[in-house]
């Protein structure tokens, strides 16, 4: 990476007319002034100076430079935000100069040929342009959105080959754009209106192809293959064009299609994406999430739409969105519900769609009302709402939606809380919480309940501990002193009662509770011995292991947190970055192997 170089391109830079593409500003002697991006104000008190190539927002006591600035106001990092820079104002620039970089960089060109060829190819074919515009898109927004249309007969290889544009007859399938038939080269796309996919930092990646005949032979919709550049489950369509007016609105809305999304921007529904068909998947989500946690789903009215839309809500509990749905009429999608059913304010849509959107309980409820008159379809709805609660990660919009259940379908907590501790038994995961009696029910804290009994008993098996609680980093070792373990668990081993989720192991705890009350000292031998014979070394073994797996986990999450805390006083933090990352992938081989247990 040439850091002199970039810096040097950086410095060239206006900082003024980059900034402002964000906000709105307006000179003020020497200087620019602005209303803060970060925080809500009366009187603009954000100051750019141009002469020292600086910002800062009063209101918010932030400030910086040009990169600074795009880290805070777009949530990217530093490498993101000077890939940014360089896409918009210095194209031919390769950032990283390596071979794979280079590779990726000229494959990059060639969907950028291909796309012009496409647009180029479109104004050519006016009847084509006309299909478009009687579908309700005007020439601002087929240009926006860099619409295009791909000839039939191999058009785009002829090109290629005319233009002498060099290709790799090896590396072909690596484009994305043609494929291998016979040793002939063959275009993908063909007679198809094409749609450019971007990903985040305007670099066209791929393409979606839109058959504009009504011949079932072929499909109605076909997107690029997989490749080194694009992937189309993570990567999400129109992010480029929206992710400034996400981070405006704090809100994301989310279709199933190209037209869709392009169909709600120019109807003044900016911050809207695609995810190019019904299923959405946790890297898309975390792609929203950088800029926004609310998200609204515009998903068709149709029986797919609707059932799609309701096997989405666990996705977005699990990672803590609040999520929202807005119901179409049925068999309309948002372009025909836009154009055909009803015109709605550009200046009001936004807030339309906010008002009418409904959160996932809500949305259940009208979806499934006509099953109210039935009691097993009732109890199946309550079943699966709870379901869907138990996914949530907040405990306390957990205890909300737990308590809204309560009122509407005046069903009794401890019910409720039956219900949901049996979806945390079948996950093998700690209960959401405990009974001391039939009135009274208490909340726990797993982290600290599951293991500390059978910690003691454990150091038994000193090699097992040694193998689990030894971590590799760098060719050095990171050891998780169990003695301190000890003496925070010891203190707990007669307050606590334990509540496993395994019957087996269960069963070992209630043994091993009757021997501590002796004060006796057992080993693997003596369980076997003197409780049950049928109890086997792969049961023990497996209950020792979940639990020194567990707190190893627990321990590894309170490390990183410890240095996330670190790196915000520290300035050289590539070390304790690097240590954060390795920690985490430790983290998440330790959910793998307990999830399989």
């Amino acid at each position: 990476m040439n850091y002199k170089k970039i810096k040097k391109i950086i410095n060239n830079l206006k900082i003024e007319k980059i900034i402002g593409n964000f906000i709105k500003i307006e000179k003020c002697g020497k200087n620019y002034r602005g209303f803060s991006p970060f925080n809500k104000e009366k009187i603009p008190s954000f100051i750019i100076s141009p002469d020292k190539k600086i910002w800062k927002d009063f209101s918010s006591g932030r400030g910086g430079n040009l990169i600074s600035f795009l880290i805070q106001y777009l949530k990217i990092n530093y490498i993101d935000a000077v890939n940014y820079l360089l896409k918009k104002y210095y194209k031919n620039f390769i950032f990283f100069n390596n071979t794979k970089t280079i590779y990726i960089n000229n494959i990059l060109k060639l969907q950028e040929y291909a796309k012009v060829f496409f647009i180029n190819k479109l104004n050519e074919k006016q009847n084509i342009k006309n299909y478009l515009i009687n579908r309700g898109f005007n020439n601002l927004i087929i240009k926006k959105f860099s619409i295009g249309f791909a000839p039939p007969y191999n058009s785009l290889i002829k090109y290629f080959i005319n233009k002498n544009i060099k290709i790799n007859k090896n590396k072909i399938i690596d484009y994305g754009l043609f494929s291998f038939k016979k040793k002939k080269i063959l275009d993908i796309f063909q007679n198809r209106i094409m749609f450019p996919i971007k990903n985040i930092y305007g670099y066209t990646i791929g393409f979606g192809g839109r058959n504009i005949n009504n011949n079932l032979k072929y499909n109605k919709y076909l997107n690029s293959p997989n490749n080194i550049i694009y992937n189309k489950s993570k990567i999400l369509y129109g992010i480029f064009e929206a992710k400034k007016y996400i981070l405006k609105y704090n809100r994301c809305f989310i279709t199933e299609g190209y037209t869709d999304v392009i169909s709600l921007y120019q109807n003044g529904l900016k911050n809207v994406v695609s995810s190019s068909g019904t299923y959405i998947n946790t890297y898309q989500i975390n792609i929203i999430k950088k800029y926004t946690k609310n998200i609204i789903l515009l998903y068709d009215g149709d029986e797919a739409g609707i059932k799609a839309s309701i096997k989405s809500i666990d996705i977005f509990l699990q990672n803590n969105i609040n999520i929202k749905f807005f119901i179409f009429p049925y068999n309309y999608d948002p372009n025909s519900f836009l154009f055909k059913k009803k015109k709605i304010n550009k200046n009001k849509i936004q807030q339309y769609f906010k008002k009418k959107s409904l959160n996932f309980l809500e949305f259940k409820m009208k979806i499934f009302n006509k099953y109210f008159n039935d009691p097993f379809q009732k109890y199946i709805l309550i079943k699966s709402i709870i379901k869907n609660i138990y996914n949530i990660s907040n405990n306390i919009i957990k205890y909300i939606y737990l308590q809204e259940v309560e009122k509407i379908f005046n069903i009794k907590k401890e019910i409720i809380y039956k219900e949901i501790n049996k979806f945390y038994i079948k996950n093998n995961k700690p209960k959401y919480l405990i009974f001391k009696d039939k009135k009274k029910y208490i909340y726990y804290n797993p982290i600290l309940k599951i293991e500390n009994i059978f910690i003691k008993k454990i150091l038994n098996y000193k090699k097992y501990i040694n193998k689990y609680l030894i971590i590799n980093y760098k060719k050095k070792k990171i050891i998780i002193n169990i003695n301190k373990i000890l003496k925070n668990i010891i203190k707990e081993i007669k307050k606590n009662k334990i509540i496993f989720n395994n019957k087996e192991n269960y069963i070992i705890i209630k043994n091993i509770n009757k021997s501590l009350k002796k004060k006796k000292t057992l080993i693997r031998k003596e369980i076997k011995k003197k409780y049950d014979k049928k109890i086997s070394n792969k049961i023990i073994y497996n209950f020792f292991k979940e639990i020194i797996l567990k707190y190893k986990y627990y321990l590894i999450l309170k490390k990183i947190n410890l240095y996330i805390d670190n790196i915000k006083n520290n300035k050289n933090n590539n070390n304790l970055l690097q240590k954060i990352f390795f920690l985490t992938k430790q983290k998440n081989k330790i959910e793998q192997k307990l999830y399989f247990l």
